[in-house]
């Protein structure tokens, strides 16, 4: 195949994006970038060189500007604690209380974007507000809000009345609504989500160039019928741009804006660009109005899209097919392929499925965006057809995603990588219109070298979720918590009990973590010295070698604990003492120490109260693990938080945690209880059981679920827990066939299905 020199425009977006990308990783002062620049433009006059080196050094400046700007911005900046500052409110608060502001006066001097979450339903969007609350990164919790003004900005009170407008019409749908015409996505039901994730169609609940293009066409077609031919272009990019305006410029959308503009204009002067010159410049027209979207996977989703599609309908053109449908497969493949590597790195999926499933939900939403426009003047008749458009959508995704084999997940470069030779495999066997016999000859050849690849470097496509799993292990009365990074690292918490002759660590922690696939530990966090805590500790030390082993610094005269200390000295083991404001990064998951102090530790005997209590945080997931601590430690360490998504209710549920006051400003979704069965403590607390109830959290217990799985991407996250009646079921089909030959078709039947388990899922209750 020979190769065809990209387009000038392409080569110099790609200059100017990697400057861009340099400048916004590596902080170079602008005035060292200044002397190159003017040096090399000296360099090059005298020399002829050419200049591409001025666009790098063009994308570095626009990358350090971005860079400085974002370092001035206050959730940079702040410290955890109680913040007041003046905001303009972009939308109205969601059910949840969650929504984004600008700041545009803090007794700090700084600015930018930050995220809140009222505990009162709050003002409406485009309003100035001054507000108090407490601040701990991401979030603002705000504890007191005054109106000084409202419709403050325009745009974003028009944005409130078009939401309050939708959740009027579309009552349980709204949230779906919001999504598809706003770009709000905190209201969806994470179910929905997932179905939509699964059957390749998530793009439809983001504000995209597909929605764009929608209203985009719908113009241009309304310009036709109203008799403004002449006039249809300028009504097309103001009504673009409006929109575009509407959105706060969100990358994807203006990547299509600017995709428009530039076609238009360019039929205006009589010119026909190809089509990866025009997106080349769309590109380099979004990174240079928000640079940081160059490093957003929605940007390079909405651009891989746009370059698929446009080189299969090129290709379907070089066979002479022209017929709408075969151009909508085509499309459809092209951006699916195209799309598949950036979904697979970024989400650690990917859905071929998505290839049938838009045949079908991409024309319905050409139908639904205009509707849903239209009913919001018109009223609830055309709301109702706009609704049954969306359910019918639901349904396509809902049946999309349970397709076997319609979609993928795995982690990993290896998984990414995989996928971007299946689309050039395909692209390698349709390229210089060979016979249709060659074709499927060389897909053949390529899937067989996919197929060694895939067995030579041990990936599977089954293989683990992308995103962080959270496993609470059933060890009986005690804890021990499992983290897998999104890159499978591993970080334990706790090793469980050590009585007698049982040690949870090596007869459940061990091999769990073997099964799993680890072989060594990144951090290994030891909440207190009890024995129902730190006694599988020292079996695991031994066989893991973590590289970092934290604990309260509180030694204990306990046999046991003298163990933990000479394994650690013996393996020559890096060791410290956690303590509040301590933070560990393992692969994009954040662990934050918000107890004990220095001076909280030397003067507190109680283990209990010492207990590491840390918040783990990967994207917008949150989960405060609290050890042991009970009410004192709580009444300290509460004033750090906001809002959280999952708890793991302290000491094992006992009436000594999980006060009130922390149910109240953490507001989980669900609480975890790690517990004995028929332990003698009387753990759970019957009272903490109903200040849970009483709080709306969903509890999980390992006496009564066994281990509890956690799985997040950062967005929404779900609980799976595998019932006890399963392993006992389990147990029962190991007996030999004949024993189980004289019973029931539905005994027999129980022995080849997938064992039962429970599973929910919820939304991130951070912004």
């Amino acid at each position: 195949m020979p190769f065809n020199r990209p387009p000038a425009v392409v080569i110099a977006s790609f200059f100017y994006g990697a400057g861009l990308v340099t400048g916004l990783v590596f902080l170079i002062s602008p005035w060292v970038v200044l002397v190159i620049l003017i040096g090399y433009s000296v360099f090059a006059k005298l020399t002829g060189v050419g200049h591409v080196g001025l666009l790098y050094l063009a994308g570095l400046m626009v990358g350090t500007a971005a860079l400085l700007d974002r370092t001035s911005h206050c959730s940079e900046r702040w410290e955890p604690g109680s913040k007041n500052v003046q905001v303009v409110l972009h939308d109205t608060p969601d059910e949840r209380g969650m929504t984004s502001a600008t700041v545009v006066r803090s007794n700090s001097g700084c600015d930018g974007q930050i995220s809140l979450v009222f505990s009162e339903p709050g003002p409406e969007g485009g309003s100035l507000l001054s507000v108090t609350g407490t601040y701990r990164f991401p979030v603002l919790r705000v504890s007191q809000a005054t109106v000084i003004r409202k419709r403050e900005s325009l745009k974003y009170f028009f944005r409130s009345v078009v939401d309050g407008r939708i959740r009027t019409l579309y009552g349980a749908r709204s949230g779906i609504v919001a999504a598809m015409v706003l770009g709000r996505k905190g209201d969806i039901d994470p179910g929905i989500r997932r179905d939509f994730s699964r059957a390749g169609m998530a793009h439809l609940l983001a504000i995209s160039g597909l929605h764009v293009g929608i209203i985009a066409g719908w113009i241009y077609l309304l310009g036709g019928m109203l008799g403004l031919a002449r006039l249809r272009g300028l009504v097309l990019l103001v009504g673009v741009w409006g929109y575009v305006g509407l959105l706060a410029f969100p990358a994807p959308a203006t990547r299509a804006a600017i995709f428009i503009t530039v076609t238009v204009l360019a039929g205006k002067l009589e010119r026909s660009p190809p089509p990866i010159s025009v997106l080349a410049v769309a590109a380099m027209g979004v990174f240079t109005i928000d640079p940081a979207a160059i490093q957003s996977i929605g940007a390079w989703l909405s651009i891989s899209a746009v370059w698929g599609t446009s080189l299969a309908a090129r290709e379907l053109r070089r066979f002479g097919i022209e017929s709408p449908m075969a151009r909508l497969l085509g499309s459809s493949v092209g951006a699916t392929l195209a799309t598949a590597p950036v979904t697979v790195l970024g989400f650690g999926a990917a859905a071929p499925i998505g290839i049938i499933s838009n045949l079908v939900a991409i024309p319905i939403t050409g139908l639904i965006v205009p509707a849903v426009f239209f009913s919001l003047v018109v009223g609830p008749v055309l709301a109702g057809g706009a609704g049954m458009l969306i359910w019918f959508l639901e349904t396509v995704a809902r049946y999309a995603a349970i397709v076997p084999g319609g979609h993928f997940e795995g982690r990993g470069l290896v998984f990414g990588a995989t996928c971007a030779v299946i689309a050039l495999i395909f692209l390698w066997a349709v390229r210089r219109r060979p016979t249709w016999l060659r074709i499927r000859l060389r897909l053949v050849a390529g899937l067989s070298v996919l197929v060694w690849l895939n067995v030579a470097l041990s990936t599977s496509w089954a293989s683990p979720r992308s995103g962080i799993s959270v496993y609470v292990l059933d060890v009986g009365q005690g804890d021990a918590i499992v983290v897998r990074t999104p890159h499978s690292k591993w970080i334990l918490i706790d090793g469980g009990p050590k009585f007698g002759s049982y040690d949870a660590g090596a007869r459940v922690v061990a091999p769990f973590l073997s099964r799993m696939g680890a072989e060594n530990l990144e951090i290994l966090f030891v909440s207190h010295g009890d024995s129902d805590h730190l006694g599988g500790v020292p079996s695991l030390l031994r066989k893991f070698r973590p590289r970092l082993v934290v604990d309260p610094g509180q030694p204990l005269p306990s046999d046991l604990f003298q163990e933990y200390l000479t394994v650690i000295a013996e393996l020559d083991l890096e060791w410290q003492a956690g303590r509040s404001g301590d933070s560990f990064v393992i692969d994009s998951v954040a662990l934050h120490i918000v107890h004990p102090t220095t001076e909280w530790v030397e003067n507190e005997l109680d283990p209990n109260e010492n207990s590491l209590v840390i918040v783990l945080q990967y994207g917008d997931f949150s989960m405060l693990l609290t050890g042991d601590a009970g009410l004192p430690a709580e009444e300290r360490f509460v004033r750090m938080l906001s809002d959280v998504d999952v708890l793991k209710v302290g000491h094992h549920g006992s009436a000594s945690s999980t006060s009130p006051e922390l149910l109240e400003v953490g507001r989980p979704s669900v609480g975890v209880i790690s517990v004995g069965q028929w332990n003698t403590y009387g753990h759970p607390s019957p009272g903490v059981l109903a200040d849970l109830a009483f709080a709306g959290v969903d509890v999980v217990r390992t006496d009564m679920g066994g281990t509890v799985t956690i799985w997040s991407n950062g967005d929404y996250f779900d609980i799976r827990q595998q019932s006890r009646k399963s392993y006992l079921q389990g147990f029962l089909c190991l007996l030999p066939i004949s024993s189980l030959s004289s019973g029931s078709s539905s005994r027999r039947n129980a022995c080849t299905r997938e064992p039962q388990a429970t599973s929910r899922a919820y939304s991130t209750t951070s912004p």
